[in-house]
């Protein structure tokens, strides 16, 4: 298995792009194999220091989320507000 090499000193090098409304997006392990397990709810949280937390719909309780840093929670208020009205323009 081969480790990707990291640059910690360069700071804002995208590793994740936004995919399009509707674009197909496939998960596969480091050496090409589809992950098991893919039909939870999950949503990747932009954390501090360049760090990106996959959250599941299990981790959404206050135990797992105690870890998190200030620009997470930050993260996590703002959808939360947006999800809120995307829910009430569909009633």
């Amino acid at each position: 298995m081969i480790t990707p090499k990291i640059d910690t000193r360069i700071r804002n090098t995208p590793a994740f792009r936004t995919p399009s409304m509707k674009e197909p997006v496939y998960t596969f392990s480091a050496n090409g194999s589809p992950l098991g397990g893919m039909n939870e709810l999950f949503i990747n949280l932009p954390a501090g220091d360049g760090k990106n937390i996959r959250l599941t719909a299990e981790d959404m309780d206050m135990a797992n989320l105690s870890r998190l840093d200030k620009k997470a929670f930050d993260n996590i208020k703002l959808l939360s507000s947006r999800l809120e009205k995307l829910c009430k323009t569909l009633k």
